[in-house]
């Protein structure tokens, strides 16, 4: 009965598929120029696109996410679906989002502008603009390679959905014209919704960001040049790769700390860069050390961090809606300046949003179609390193005499709650916002720490660690497979 259970448990969790190998097949490349402008709540972009076709068929059309477009008005996609509310924060509609793609050409060849079009492979909404394809003069052949050029102007929302601005503070994610995923001879290349996340190639990215003398910028991947501008502007370069997103961030009011991370088995060596609002200083070194714990924990049982940095953003006073976001080597956290020690939020959001960095970030899930296999096992992981530092009986809440652990918090959150849905199931079909947070998050933790407790913790150990070993930097769903171990 054991040995069953243990082959249905390694079937279920090795679902990807892909090229094998340590690092990333490199299908795009994006070298990025933008330039923030506050006065505005704009970026001003170009963007030069090389996308590989690795299909076996020629490809006549590219289709691209313009996510931005999600809080153009109140009858996109995610709106209708919102209500305008997320995670119990609400769009100011004085300050709508959008990205406007003023240019797209083939480099030294044809303009595709006039081919431009707004699709809904989803809903058929047709309010709805954040899928975008072009029509090509001639199809990319198979391992050919197609180079463009798009010129594009993103209007952010005042911060919602975690993305936008507050005051002086920018957070500028899913904010560039993203080359969908070409996969089983279509494109996966769905809308924004309410629920979603997202999916995209592995690639480098190279991006020059431009912002007013005062700001302090942080972003993916790693710093490679500053340059003054003779308008007292200045320009930060930073490149990555093997990841499939690039976010940024800028506020004059962060506070910049360096701090070096390194462990000897298995061998890391990483540079923490923590961004921490000046209002929030106080949190610093709670936030520095749940940022070791994390790395520290899933190098230990998973695979150990291979990127030169990672970066912390705690967002201001004013834009918690920022908090709590994950990119590649950059995530957004969140906390108050009178956070008792005791309530373990910063310390749980941090190493959850962190985690997403291998079940998102590295091993690629398709978070539109099948949320659970970043956010289900992200928060399984997250909660077995929570009890490993902070206590099982005390890890969430340890105040006076009021203690309470993580994994009975999940556990209350599903018996106290309807069960309307499975687990998998594609993000907008779930019958509520509510369904699929439990469902994704919470009943796919639970449902991997039961299964833990039927095989064992060293059995699941192996299963967790083959998972992730063998597809990492794979990023596209493939057969249910079973796991040698």
């Amino acid at each position: 009965m054991k040995k069953s259970v243990w082959l249905i448990a390694a079937g279920v969790l090795v679902m990807s598929a892909g090229l094998s190998g340590a690092l990333s097949r490199q299908v795009v490349s994006y070298d990025i120029k933008a330039r923030l402008r506050p006065e505005t709540k704009t970026v001003e972009g170009r963007q030069v696109l090389t996308w590989l076709n690795d299909s076996e068929a020629p490809v006549s059309e590219l289709f691209f996410h313009l996510y931005m477009n999600a809080f153009k008005n109140n009858r996109t996609t995610f709106m209708k679906g919102s209500g305008g509310s997320h995670r119990g924060f609400s769009l100011d509609k004085e300050s709508w989002g959008s990205i406007t793609v003023q240019k797209i050409s083939i480099r030294d060849g044809a303009d595709l502008t006039r081919t431009m079009a707004y699709v809904q492979p989803d809903d058929r909404n047709p309010d709805d603009q954040t899928v975008m394809k072009v029509s090509l003069p001639a199809p990319v052949e198979p391992r050919g390679r197609i180079t463009l050029v798009i010129d594009f102007l993103t209007k952010l929302p005042k911060v919602f959905a975690r993305s936008g601005f507050s005051g002086d503070f920018f957070m500028i994610g899913q904010w560039f014209p993203k080359i969908g995923v070409l996969w089983n001879g279509a494109w996966n290349c769905h809308q924004y919704h309410p629920e979603s996340e997202f999916f995209a190639d592995y690639g480098a990215f190279r991006a020059d960001l431009t912002v007013p003398g005062r700001y302090v910028v942080g972003a993916t991947g790693k710093r490679t040049g500053t340059a003054q501008n003779p308008d007292g502007s200045v320009t930060y370069t930073h490149v990555q790769e093997d990841v499939h997103d690039f976010a940024w961030t800028a506020c004059p009011e962060f506070v910049e700390f360096r701090e070096p991370f390194r462990l000897a088995d298995p061998p890391v060596e990483t540079e923490m860069i923590l961004l921490v609002h000046r209002s929030h200083l106080g949190q610093k070194d709670r936030y520095a050390r749940a940022l070791r714990n994390g790395i520290e924990f899933y190098s230990r049982h998973y695979g150990p961090y291979p990127y030169e940095t990672i970066t912390l953003v705690d967002p201001a006073p004013r834009a918690l809606a920022a908090g709590g976001m994950e990119y590649p080597t950059l995530f957004t956290a969140g906390t108050t300046s009178w956070l008792p020690e005791g309530v373990r939020l910063p310390e749980m959001v941090t190493i959850h949003e962190f985690g997403h960095g291998y079940w998102y970030g590295i091993v690629g899930s398709n978070e539109f179609e099948e949320a659970w296999l970043d956010e289900g096992i992200n928060s399984y992981s997250e909660a077995k390193a929570m009890d490993a530092y902070y206590g099982a009986d005390r890890s969430m809440i340890d105040i006076g005499g009021l203690k309470i652990g993580e994994i009975p918090f999940q556990r209350l959150n599903v018996i106290a709650s309807g069960r309307f849905d499975p687990i998998v199931k594609f993000s907008w079909d779930f019958v509520s916002g509510a369904s699929y947070s439990l469902n994704v998050y919470q009943k796919a933790s639970l449902m991997l720490l039961t299964l833990e407790r039927w095989l064992g913790e060293e059995t699941m150990g192996r299963i967790m660690k083959t998972y992730y070993e063998r597809w990492k930097f794979r990023g596209r769903p493939g057969p249910l497979e079973t796991v040698r171990l």
